[in-house]
C-alpha cells in the first residue's frame, strides 16, 4: 500500500519499479574527452596561490606525482639573495 498525499487515498502497488542499472566506470574515450575539456580551460593558469607550496602524492608503490606553485616574487628574491656561484650555475 502507498499513501497518495495529493488525493488523501491509499493505493496498491502493482509492482516495484525496475532498479536502475549501476553505471560502470567511464570508458577511455569519455575520460580522454573530459581531460581535454579540463586542459582547454587552463584553470591552473588563472589561479594565483597565496603562498608558494609543493605537493607530493603516492600513486603507485614505485611512483608518485609531484607539483609545485612558486610565487614569482619568491623566485626573484631567492635568486637575488643566493651566492654568486649559485647564480652562475643557474644561468649556464
Amino acid at each position: 500500500m502507498d499513501f497518495l498525499v495529493s488525493s488523501g487515498k491509499y493505493r496498491t502497488l502493482e509492482g516495484a519499479p525496475p532498479a536502475p542499472k549501476p553505471a560502470g566506470p567511464p570508458g577511455p574515450d569519455a575520460l580522454r574527452h573530459a581531460a581535454w575539456e579540463i586542459g582547454e580551460r587552463r584553470l591552473a593558469d588563472c589561479y594565483g596561490p597565496p603562498a608558494s607550496h609543493v605537493g607530493l602524492a603516492m600513486v603507485h608503490p614505485t611512483g608518485g606525482f609531484a607539483y609545485w606553485r612558486l610565487l614569482q616574487g619568491w623566485v626573484e628574491a631567492t635568486a637575488r639573495s643566493s651566492s654568486p656561484e649559485c647564480r652562475s650555475a643557474a644561468t649556464t
